[in-house]
């Protein structure tokens, strides 16, 4: 395999992630596939060890693990495009995009070769993604993906963007996207949004056209306590759903699942609220616009003074 042709592109972000970095080599050097694919992996000036183990994988496998090494952190610095640029630099002439986090991994040798043929086989198809796993840290207890009521037996599931805001159906490490359409997302999500932020791409993938997720478990995601996500506040997560959901409705009004899911997010955020707070009473007042109906209001109302007896 040559890093100069290859045939998909994966992109890994890793930063401080040295006690999950093996797992996660492990399931991308086990890929078996008929077509070349390297690992771009960039480690965002890590404080720990990874920096080494990262190395250690490239000098044992150069024709795949393709290493990024910062030396200021471009997470913290606002110097992220930089650092998407010297990503972008090694796409070549790929023609799908896969994504893997330095602490998730996947666990089907196969997984690239399964979705490569899907979208070969299927143009219609934006993206094609799959079913995961997901490893409480440090419990280490697993349970199923989030969607899980959704799939039937046997049969893979048409991710449509009235299903997308009814669920979040899927992860970052499960998706492989046509690179074309994921250069596309991401520029307008840009323009649109200020952010590139995973929400928002694939939001604008949707408008291109539907996905497929398999129903298949492939990969594990990692909910660790240190975890950009994981380590906010149930407040700041609310409030942060909410204000993506609210830009995107800004720039497409005419979306009737957009606003469903705004007005899902709205709920999840004041039951996080005070209403004997004034400042929390003004932003519940803003945020009424959003819901249309006289019963969507009185729910809206509901939830705000009495929380904990309103079930989602």
């Amino acid at each position: 395999m040559k890093k100069s042709s290859p045939y998909v592109i994966i992109r890994t972000l890793v930063y401080n992630h040295a006690p999950y970095l093996r797992d996660y080599f492990e399931g991308i050097i086990s890929q078996r596939t008929n077509f070349p694919f390297i690992a771009i992996v960039h480690d965002d000036c890590s404080t720990d060890n990874s920096a080494e183990i990262i190395r250690e994988y490239a000098q044992k496998y150069p024709d795949i693990i393709y290493p990024i090494f910062e030396e200021i952190n471009c997470y913290q610095n606002n110097l992220w495009d930089k650092a998407e640029e010297k990503i972008q630099a090694k796409y070549g002439n790929a023609k799908y995009v896969a994504f893997c986090e330095g602490d998730d991994y996947w666990t089907d040798p196969l997984k690239l070769q399964r979705q490569v043929d899907v979208l070969e086989q299927h143009p219609e198809y934006i993206f094609c993604c799959h079913r995961y796993k997901i490893l409480h840290e440090p419990d280490r207890v697993i349970t199923k993906d989030y969607a899980q009521k959704y799939y039937t037996e046997g049969e893979n599931l048409l991710v449509t963007p009235e299903l997308q805001s009814r669920t979040w159906l899927t992860k970052v490490l499960t998706m492989m996207i046509r690179i074309d359409k994921y250069q596309i997302a991401v520029h307008e999500a840009k323009i649109k949004y200020d952010s590139d932020w995973d929400v928002y791409i694939y939001y604008e993938l949707l408008k291109m056209g539907n996905g497929l997720s398999l129903n298949q478990f492939m990969g594990v995601y990692r909910q660790q306590e240190n975890g950009i996500w994981a380590s906010q506040t149930q407040l700041s997560k609310a409030r942060t759903n909410f204000l993506a959901c609210e830009k995107i409705y800004g720039q497409n009004t005419d979306d009737s699942n957009i606003l469903y899911l705004l007005q899902v997010n709205a709920i999840s955020y004041l039951r996080q609220l005070n209403c004997l707070n004034k400042q929390d009473r003004e932003l519940f007042k803003s945020m009424q616009k959003y819901f249309k109906t006289r019963q969507s209001k009185l729910k809206a109302l509901i939830v705000f003074i009495l929380p904990s007896f309103v079930h989602r």
